[in-house]
């Protein structure tokens, strides 16, 4: 569904077992059913087609359709709005509106007619990717100028329904940006154009998207994970940035890898050094290629998703496993309650370096190779592990050794 349809937010089912039937509602956190509706009683049949009634009097958006996303017939492409929070801005100026948090924002349209990542799971992040342009087509017949990736994406958060500022990667490439211009930095990270929280208009105010005002005050307390109330609570967050690379499958030779890699470790200790950002992704799908002058290509670490700052203040609390498996560090996915550090990211590149090594940059079936297999591989590793967990301390240690 919402790898077919990428301005669907949220999605109804039906689902019928013999003689009940039961209306699902399906968002990032997890599935909603309703109760039985017994059809073999006039009652439970009478709910159905009052069910059914409902849904065709639904407008779009409450069938879970993005209302910042729509097609432009008169120019054959898609508009997405971006509600950039990226620069302080008066509430009074032209063409700022405020949302309901008192934060202002700017709407920024972005065109696009093609994807190249489709949410691909029915939970989680949903992340879309779109290589898209800010400048209006001229006609329908102008070609797009493609010069920024829009990233579209509900960031994991674990709160009460509360947002604090721009949550999540569009808050750290902030952080990053005043830095990020120095030829060095711009080399392995991206440079973000604009970026905010997805707003949506309900009775004339602005409201943050997030999976708690998807579902309301009646349900949304309903996905809990135990019994102290925890749930996984997501925020809608949309970025455009450059340049668009290319995927690590672009690499041709064993030196460009090197390269490649060089690259994701100067921006590993950039974002660690420089702003106290530990990464917490490193994977084949965050490490791209971008072609530089000379065609040279380099590498360039994107997705601050599962970004964390590595302060005492803000010590990561999440109560699920960050990352992508196969390049999860030995006390991320053991959740051996030691605090997240840089040899954590160092691990993770390990596991990447040597993934490409056994399967190549070119491997399409990672899905078919077995975890245990690749980790049994480095089972001594879980010595390091049970190091931290004893000393805790001995973290830092790491990290001052890795630099």
């Amino acid at each position: 569904m919402f790898a077919s349809q990428f301005n669907l937010r949220f999605a109804w089912g039906l689902t019928q077992y013999r003689n009940e039937a039961r209306a699902c509602l399906f968002v990032n956190s997890g599935a909603i059913a309703s109760h039985a509706m017994d059809l073999r009683t006039p009652a439970g049949r009478g709910e159905l087609v009052q069910l059914l009634v409902d849904w065709s009097l639904c407008e779009l958006h409450q069938l879970g359709v993005d209302p910042t996303i729509r097609y432009r017939s008169d120019l054959r492409c898609w508009q997405i709005d971006v509600h950039d929070t990226t620069d302080p801005t008066p509430a009074d100026e032209v063409g700022i509106d405020v949302d309901d948090g008192g934060r202002a924002f700017r709407t920024v349209p972005h065109y696009v007619n093609q994807i190249y990542v489709a949410a691909d799971r029915l939970f989680g992040r949903h992340t879309r990717c779109f290589p898209a342009t800010a400048t209006e087509p001229v006609s329908a017949d102008a070609p797009l100028m493609e010069d920024v990736l829009l990233k579209d994406s509900w960031t994991y958060v674990e709160s009460e329904g509360r947002i604090v500022g721009e949550l999540g990667e569009v808050e750290f490439h902030r952080r990053i940006r005043p830095t990020a211009q120095d030829d060095d930095a711009r080399r392995f990270l991206p440079t973000m154009t604009c970026g905010g929280a997805v707003r949506i208009s309900r009775g004339g105010a602005y409201t943050v998207e997030t999976t708690d005002t998807v579902l309301g005050e009646a349900l949304r307390d309903v996905l809990r994970t135990g019994p102290d109330g925890f749930r996984f609570h997501y925020a809608h967050m949309r970025m455009a940035s450059f340049p668009i690379a290319k995927r690590l499958r672009s690499i041709t030779s064993v030196y460009e890898m090197i390269v490649v890699a060089a690259d994701v470790l100067d921006a590993v200790w950039f974002l660690y050094d420089r702003h106290q950002i530990l990464h917490r992704d490193l994977s084949d799908n965050n490490v791209m290629v971008q072609d530089r002058e000379g065609g040279r290509n380099c590498g360039l670490l994107i997705d601050l998703d599962n970004a964390i700052l590595n302060t005492a203040e803000t010590i990561d609390t999440r109560r699920i496993r960050t990352g992508t498996p196969p390049f999860l560090s030995v006390a991320n996915i053991e959740q051996m309650g030691v605090r997240p550090a840089l040899v954590d990211e160092l691990e993770a590149l390990l596991y990447l370096l040597i993934w490409l090594g056994v399967w190549g940059c070119t491997c399409m079936n990672r899905g078919r190779v077995l975890f245990e297999d690749f980790r049994a591989v480095l089972r001594e590793y879980a010595d390091i592990a049970q190091t931290r967990l004893d000393n805790p301390g001995a973290a830092q240690g790491m990290d001052t050794a890795s630099a």
